[in-house]
């Protein structure tokens, strides 16, 4: 059992290509004022990746910026994402980043994995 554990881990270490800096947005803040955090994606692959970027259910007062990003290999790129303080207390919600290997060659079809990924954010406002 912990032999499949390990090779689980392993796997998915060597899966995953998403990787950030900082991933926590917790701040505080002022209703009616806007806050940015400012977030950097790693791409270790020896490929290009594009990711996608949204808010789960498209909220208003929450933006992200680019909404697309396109990594070359071993490289990195920043992104931001802006809370409008709208409505006093605590509040979510969910940072999207769809992840898509780049088919750079022309030698025939290739079978393509999109990872898609569901981060919780959480901020408060006073």
């Amino acid at each position: 059992m912990f032999k499949k554990i390990i090779l689980f881990f392993i796997i998915c270490i060597s899966t995953f290509a998403l990787k950030i800096d900082n991933l926590d947005f917790d701040k505080e803040i002022l209703l009616g004022q806007k806050e940015t955090q400012s977030y950097t994606l790693i791409n270790s692959k020896n490929y290009p990746l594009r990711y996608t970027l949204s808010i789960e259910d498209e909220k208003k007062n929450i933006e992200v910026v680019p909404k697309t990003l396109l990594i070359p290999q071993n490289s990195k790129k920043d992104f931001s994402i802006s809370v409008l303080g709208d409505e006093k207390g605590a509040q979510r919600y969910f940072l999207i980043l769809e992840e898509e290997r780049l088919n750079l060659e022309n030698n025939g079809s290739q079978a393509k994995i999109r990872m898609k990924y569901r981060i919780e954010q959480k901020y408060f406002v006073k």
